[in-house]
């Protein structure tokens, strides 16, 4: 799971769009 919030993380840098994806690492966490 940390490994996959890591990618998350980095994409989220690559993107510039922190917003959408922390909601989306969010969902991710809930399930």
């Amino acid at each position: 799971m940390r490994e996959s919030t890591k990618q998350t993380e980095r994409k989220s840098n690559i993107n510039g769009d922190l917003g959408s994806e922390s909601g989306h690492l969010r969902k991710s966490l809930e399930d």
